[in-house]
């Protein structure tokens, strides 16, 4: 069985957003592909922003976040 390893989420849209959120869980080296600079640091904002949310929200933990940004 072959193992995945890399994988690449294309576009900073809601749901490509949801799709890195949700995969930064897990043990694969990924890539977000944005548009241009400017959807790049609208995406990492948003990243950032929702990754907040989910630790003050207890269900992520400290450690957890740090190691997320």
């Amino acid at each position: 069985m072959n193992n995945i390893a890399n994988i690449a989420v294309v576009g900073e849209g809601k749901m490509g957003t949801s799709l890195f959120l949700y995969l930064n869980g897990f043990d694969f080296n990924l890539t977000w592909l944005c548009r241009d600079d400017t959807g790049m640091e609208n995406a990492r904002k948003t990243f950032i922003k929702k990754t907040g949310h989910l630790y003050h929200s207890g269900i992520i933990s400290e450690s957890e976040y740090s190691l997320k940004l």
